[in-house]
């Protein structure tokens, strides 16, 4: 699994591994973010996608950031 230091260094696609390994949270972690909705994703075959800009977006609101 690749470690993300900075949102920079993202794919503009992110998958649940990815989303994982930047939030530093578990799988299941990133699975529930994106069920309860807090990430929209796209299924591409049966892999789930999540955008950088949603995630990008996410971490900013919590830090109180504008981007």
């Amino acid at each position: 699994m690749a470690e993300y230091y900075s949102e920079k260094e993202l794919p503009v696609m992110l998958t649940i591994q990815d989303v994982a390994a930047f939030l530093r949270v578990s799988k299941n972690t990133a699975y529930s973010f994106v069920s309860s909705g807090v990430f929209p994703a796209v299924k591409v075959g049966r892999q789930i996608r999540i955008y950088r800009e949603d995630v990008i977006k996410y971490v900013s609101a919590r830090n109180g950031r504008e981007l």
